[in-house]
């Protein structure tokens, strides 16, 4: 996934962590964050979380 290793001057780095039963792990493109919304500003990431946690809370998934 992302740029050839190649091509990137330092070297990726791995991240674990161990996930509960109820944990989700949600993933999603610069896309969905840098899409513009009806009046023209970026939906951003902060339009994308808040989306996110109203939808839990009424208990849509994400």
């Amino acid at each position: 996934m992302g740029t050839p290793g190649s091509l990137v001057p330092s070297s990726r780095v791995v991240h674990e962590i161990a996930l509960e039963p109820g944990d989700r792990v949600l993933l999603y493109t610069d896309g969905v964050t840098e899409a513009r919304l009806a009046s023209g500003p970026q939906f951003g990431l902060e339009g994308f979380t808040a989306s996110i946690i109203r939808a839990t809370a009424v208990g849509e998934t994400a």
